[in-house]
């Protein structure tokens, strides 16, 4: 379904009496609502028709509409052939028939428990083949003294200082010892700066400073294996079993290989595993649970089953009252029959759709299976010696099997288990502690220890209560993410407690196996076993091909033969319905010239104004349901105090802000008394004509409604799993799927209202309620033809020039020129990504952007050849808009035509969000009368090429002659001398304006690891970050220097913390997305720094001379691209007081310290303010 909640509004809508399923009537809202549905069904019908004659819509952009898949994902699903699957598979089936004939005539074969003990022995033989080399490493004192010898303390932080850290914790989720207690804990905390220091950064290391501990325990828990490899060998009889076991198996894998061999190799499997993913991709699509889909083509049509109404809904008694007035509907009726065939069709597809969407989900584990088999075929060698493998793999087991004996003491054993259980707890202890360590590595960040610092400069003199210092502690920076970090350490207390017992228990203890090892002959064993060298991983991978090919049982093949029926089906009833559609478009081109005689063409912009009304209904129909349910609504504003400071922690920054507001509860119950009013006003609306009807619009943009917080709160509420919260659970389970922010669509209600008044003119006039207009007399004309001579000289003149293109063709310049008209029609977004991730360097002249340069000049001709050389064109300039933007804004039509026929985004949002259209001034004609014609022939532009789409240029490539490398110092002297002597003309030994690679030196895991400031602006810069491999593999081959983007870092360490941003600054610099700073003002209060000042200024951001005055700056405003921050970024050493600032009521003021603020700025994190009209920063305008 694809509107559950309109489908519970639109009822028999074409009856008389108007009736809801209970007999009683409707609300004028909702007979408002499904009368002017009527009118959206039937203007999208029109809409659809008339594009099908006009060719402007593609029909499988309307089907995938229909269907909620993306569009390019379906046409890969629709390619695919399901007879050519259906071929595999039956090819595949054969052979598995073949296989079960063939076990079924013999008594050779396993069953699939005996497969799974078979590969157990293959693991055991793995086991005693790499283990206990030393035969003398079997007893638990000596394991345990290496063990233990190998870190000064297993302990991860002192004893009382955990406990301080417990405490503290405890105290700040609200658990008071009584004052003086609380006291003298926050004393400690503060005293204890440096201890906790150590503590961290012996977290930070826990794992690798017990590395050697843990590899020595690890032979405790092989102890206890090889006991039990024993004890199996004995229970399981292996020594007698294993050679008949063997020998049924090789039978079995004989007749299974020998069907198999005659299977082709054709990649199957992997034709079959691309296929079940693309169809995952579209089939498991994850759907929002709350946002409602904006409609763009069939937006009338919030049922499949609305389609079909359309025919009942012209002779509905409303549309004859209120629309037809009585008139014939004739013409418009044949005009919609196409449609009404399309409706029918297109009902089918859905249906095939459905039905195949849910039988594909239930057969998921089939086609898994049956592609891991074929995966598994394909990849196997066919042509290994197998009988001679499994000869010498029989005859060397059982040669080392006979130093096996089955006596031993079993009294040993018992003994055994008793003392290892000690054993096998302090080991459990070690390996808690470990996990302790690696949660809190995940949770550990700068931001903890910025906190403590804040914290340790609180001041106790003077304030006696506990509970005030506590309140003040609640205000510092980073107070939340700290809070969960100190109740960790209680359950750190507990952990090492433990561990403490049990390495106490297990001081004096030994345990060894030496005696049971030696007795059943298990070293002697495990000794001839290395020295035969087994390849048990043969023997793993025959198993694994028996396993896959058996797991394909025979019923499989049946299920998803149904499945490709059914996906045939789906395949030739849309395919029936896009030929239907192309069928009559062809049939009926000739009217589309004849548009006063066509009933549908007549109404312009059909697509826009369906568009605008059905999106309209969208949202009266939202108002309507939340209306039903007003009084779940107002319950919201009594979750009570304790579920109220559960949301007030949401990490969701607006559901935070909205329910710790102080009008919270006002806005609530204002929403519902918006929608009564607006039910009110309904039954006085519907008495009147339509353009008094359509003022419920109007009326309805009135409602301001509620941010998007319900589901969220039932998030954070299902996550405590408390019982308490059951009510509200279920409260806000009910309104989790309202859009209740109305507020953001105030522009499609007023839209949906503007468009009746042009759906009103095209029905008076095609049904000729207003006086008619003659028509002027056609004019003909005669032509005389020359089509033969034409023909001719076309033909001599295209030889020619067929010659000529396949001669330029073998040129430099030709084969450059080609290349190019390849990548423009046939491709891919990544071929052109490769070339764009150098526009930056490319699209560049004396440091400014070229096409931005060329806006800015009105220089049409260089703004031609900026986008004719394939400059990226929707770069952004330092204020956030395109050259689009900028063109549209300032009135150049020329300039913009270039730009749209180039490939410019026209739906490109700036920084104040805003496409280019709306960069036109509102009532220009009055407020800027010089450029009124300027500005009407933009208009133009826009709606002349409002339904056409154009490529973006293929950029230019980038030469390696252009490159200009410049590397890091910490590289290899050796290998960079020879890098530089060979590659001597793109190299240089310093950083400059036109550096476009820095090759750096990284770490075994390729990660860059560095706190120099010089090299993160240079990542900030959009320097490509190259690694020092690149040049050691340049000098083994010269032509790698092409191949720089298989060497680029992609994560760097920044202060003991891993960012994965560097690609992203590279691609986001490349491309001039909108700076990363826009609307941020710093002032630093600290020695000032020319790198940090220039990385600010480059990325957007103001360097502030002075301090800034806070009223020169809009309350509530944030950077665009930051909208949970304040606008004025204070760079501090932290030895000056802000308190004042970072207490701002306004909160118009960030705080960063140096290192901070590197943090924020390789984290990378976006928040976007999607405001319509985001809050100017300054109070004098936009920056």
């Amino acid at each position: 379904m694809r509107h559950p909640i309109v489908s519970s509004l639109i009822l028999v809508i074409w009856t008389s009496t108007w009736q809801n399923v209970n007999g009683e009537e409707d609300s004028p809202l909702k007979l408002i609502h499904n009368e002017l549905s009527i009118l959206s069904r039937v203007t999208n019908a029109i809409a659809l028709e008339a594009a099908s004659l006009k060719k402007s819509v593609k029909i499988r952009d309307v089907i995938t509409e229909i269907l909620e898949v993306n569009s390019g994902n379906f046409s890969d699903i629709v390619e695919l052939n399901p007879d050519s699957l259906t071929k595999t598979l039956d090819g595949i089936q054969r052979i598995r028939q073949k296989i079960q004939e063939s076990l079924a005539q013999t008594n050779e074969k396993m069953t699939k428990q005996e497969l799974f003990d078979m590969a157990s022995l293959n693991d055991l033989l793995v086991f005693t083949n790499d283990n206990y080399e030393d035969e003398n490493r079997v007893h638990s004192d000596e394991i345990m003294k290496n063990a233990r010898g190998n870190t000064s303390i297993i302990l991860i932080c002192d004893i009382k200082l955990v406990e301080s850290m417990s405490r503290f914790g405890e105290f700040l989720n609200g658990v008071s010892k009584g004052n003086t207690i609380d006291l003298g804990i926050i004393s400690t905390i503060q005293n204890s700066r440096s201890d906790i220091q150590k503590c961290l950064k012996r977290i930070t290391g826990y794992s690798d400073a017990i590395a050697q501990t843990k590899l020595e325990l690890s032979l405790i828990g092989s102890m206890s294996d090889v006991i039990d490899v024993i004890k199996d060998m004995k229970e399981k009889d292996i020594i007698n079993k294993l050679p008949s076991d063997l020998r049924i198996f090789q039978s079995m894998f004989s007749l299974i290989l020998n069907a198999v061999k005659s299977y082709e190799k054709n990649s199957s499997g992997n034709l079959l595993n691309s296929t079940i993913n693309l169809l995952k991709n579209v089939l498991n699509r994850e759907e929002s649970h709350h946002h409602h889909h904006h409609y763009y083509l069939t937006a009338g049509f919030p049922e499949i089953e609305d389609m079909s109404s359309v025919m009942n809904d012209l002779k509905s008694d409303w549309f004859r009252e209120k629309i037809s007035k009585g008139k014939s509907i004739e013409e418009l009726e044949n005009a919609l029959a196409p449609f009404a065939h399309f409706a029918g069709k297109i009902k089918n597809v859905h249906q095939s759709w459905s039905l195949f969407q849910k039988s594909f989900t239930k057969a998921d584990e089939f086609l898994t299976t049956i592609s891991r088999g074929m995966d598994v075929i394909e990849k196997y060698d066919f042509s290994r010696d197998e009988e001679t493998y499994f000869r010498d793999f029989q005859s060397g087991i059982t040669s080392c099997l006979s130093f096996f004996k089955y006596d031993y003491d079993e009294g040993l054993e018992e003994s055994f288990r008793n003392d290892y259980e000690l054993l096998a707890a302090y080991v459990e202890s070690v390996d808690s502690l470990e996990e302790w360590s690696q949660r809190m590595n995940d949770m550990l960040s700068p931001a903890f220890d910025l906190f403590l610092n804040k914290f340790s400069q609180i001041r106790k003199e003077g304030k006696k209560n506990a509970r005030d210092i506590k309140e003040e502690i609640k205000d510092l920076i980073n107070f939340e993410s700290s809070e969960k970090v100190f109740s960790m350490f209680d359950n750190l207390k507990n952990l090492q407690k433990t561990h403490m017992e049990h390495d106490e228990s297990t001081r004096n203890l030994r345990v060894t196996i030496s005696e049971v090892a030696k007795s059943t002959g298990f070293f002697e064993t495990s000794k001839c076993l290395r020295e035969k060298k087994f390849d048990t991983e043969q023997l793993t991978m025959k198993i694994s091909l028996v396993n896959s090919i058996l797991d394909v049982t025979l019923d499989i093949f049946d299920e998803l033969k149904t499945i490709l029926n059914l996906f045939s089906k789906m395949r030739t009833e849309l395919f029936d319905a896009e030929d239907f559609v192309k069928e009559t478009s062809s049939r009926n081109q000739r009217d589309v010239s004849q548009k006063s005689k066509n009933s549908i063409l007549k109404l312009e912009n059909s697509e826009k104004l369906s568009d605008h009304l059905g999106n309209g209904m969208r949202i009266l129909s939202e108002m309507i349901e939340t209306l039903e349910k007003k009084n779940d609504i107002l319950k919201s504003a009594n979750y009570g105090q304790k579920v109220d400071n559960i949301i007030s922690k949401s990490p969701i920054q607006h559901v935070k802000s909205f329910w710790n507001s102080d009008n919270r509860n006002a806005k609530i119950k204002k929403l519902v008394e918006d929608l009564e009013s607006l039910e009110s006003s309904a039954s006085e609306y519907r008495k009147g004509d339509l353009m008094t009807t359509r003022k419920i619009f109007d009326k309805a943009v009135e409602v301001d409604g509620l941010p998007d917080v319900y589901p969220y709160i039932y998030d954070i509420l299902l996550k405590k799993k408390n019982t308490e919260y059951d009510d509200v659970l279920e409260n806000s389970k009910k309104l989790m799927d309202l859009d209740l922010d109305f507020s953001n669509h105030k522009g499609e209600l007023s839209a949906a209202s503007l468009s009746l008044e042009k759906i009103k003119e095209y029905f008076d006039d095609i049904f000729e309620l207003n006086p008619i207009k003659e028509d002027p007399a056609p004019v003909t004309q005669e032509s005389t033809s020359i089509f033969l001579v034409i023909i001719l000289c076309l033909a001599i003149f295209l030889t020619l020039i067929i010659c000529a293109v396949v001669a330029y063709g073998f040129t430099p310049s030709g084969k450059r020129t080609y290349k190019k008209l390849y990548l423009y029609y046939f491709g891919k977004p990544v071929d052109y990504e490769k070339r764009w991730r150098y526009s930056l360097f490319l699209d560049r002249t004396d440091g400014k952007n070229v096409l931005i340069d060329a806006v800015r000049e009105i220089n049409s001709i260089n703004l031609n050849n900026a986008v004719k050389k394939g400059a990226y064109i929707n770069v952004c300039n330092k204020f956030g808009n395109t050259s689009l933007h900028v063109a549209t804004r300032r009135g150049y039509p020329e300039l913009v035509e270039i730009l749209i026929k180039n490939g410019a985004d026209r739906a490109f949002l700036n920084a104040q969000n805003k496409t280019p259209e709306q960069m036109i001034p509102e009532n220009y004609s009055k407020t800027e009368e010089e450029k009124t014609e300027r500005y009407m022939k933009i208009e133009l532009i826009y709606e002349k090429y409002r339904k056409r789409k154009f490529k973006q240029r293929v950029p230019e490539q980038f030469p390696v002659s252009s490159f200009h490398i410049y590397i890091e110092e910490r590289t290899d002297d050796t290998i960079t001398n020879e890098f530089t002597t060979k590659f001597q003309a793109i190299t240089s030994d310093e950083v400059m304006p036109t550096t476009t690679h820095c090759i750096v030196k990284t770490s075994t895991s390729e990660i860059l690891e560095t706190d120099d400031i010089n090299i993160l602006s240079w990542i900030f810069n959009g320097i490509i970050i190259v690694k020092d491999t690149w040049m050691t593999e340049c000098l083994k081959n010269k032509k790698l220097i092409e191949k720089d983007c298989d060497y680029l870092v992609e994560k760097i360490r920044y202060k003991e913390v891993v960012y994965d941003t560097v690609i992203q600054w590279s691609n986001a610099m490349a491309k001039g997305t909108i700076p990363y700073l826009y609307g941020v003002h710093v002032v630093f209060v600290m020695k000032e720094s020319p790198i940090l000042a220039a990385m600010i200024i480059n990325q957007g951001g103001t360097v502030l001379d002075s301090f800034p005055e806070k009223d020169s700056f809009n309350k509530g405003s944030h950077p665009y691209l930051h909208n949970h921050l304040g606008p004025i970024f204070i760079l501090h050493d932290g030895k000056t007081d802000l308190t004042p600032f970072r207490k701002d009521p306004d909160r118009m003021f960030t705080l960063f310290t140096e290192q901070e603020f590197l943090v924020f700025m390789l984290k990378r994190e976006i928040d976007i303010n999607t405001c319509p009209k985001p809050i100017p920063v300054l109070v004098e305008g936009d920056d």
